[in-house]
């Protein structure tokens, strides 16, 4: 009896060992994350990370994004609206968008909450961006 604890517990050191060896402080966000930033072509002192589901953009934050950059596994719809509404557009994984001003989206300095979808899909938003990283 005494050497089948011994074993059970020699199984359950290595399989919490095996376990905190394969997490390392670099996978914290293993999903990545939208950023926001202030002015075109990615630029600005500041940039904003979202990783929720659902956001609000604060005060300093909302109305001053200028393009987009979705570096996760999720698309995000991006709103005009603080709650959740008016005009929107989707940015897919690995999609960007340089500049929010252009005359097809006109969405400059609009965006007042972001909604993370539950995948990859838009789900019928219309959908912004180039694709930026390749498989």
């Amino acid at each position: 009896m005494r050497r089948s604890l011994r074993a059970l517990l020699a199984v359950t050191t290595a399989a919490v060992t095996l376990t905190s060896v394969a997490v390392s402080p670099a996978q914290a966000d293993p999903y990545g994350s939208l950023t926001l930033y202030f002015h075109t072509n990615f630029r600005g002192d500041y940039p904003m990370r979202y990783y929720d589901t659902r956001a609000t953009l604060w005060s300093g934050e909302s109305d001053e994004a200028s393009s987009v950059r979705n570096s996760s596994d999720y698309a995000f719809v991006l709103f005009d609206d603080t709650r959740f509404g008016d005009r929107a557009f989707c940015i897919r994984p690995d999609h960007e968008e340089d500049w929010l001003g252009n005359p097809a989206l006109g969405f400059n300095d609009k965006i007042s909450s972001i909604k993370r979808m539950p995948n990859h899909y838009c789900h019928g938003y219309p959908e912004i961006g180039i694709r930026y990283r390749w498989p």
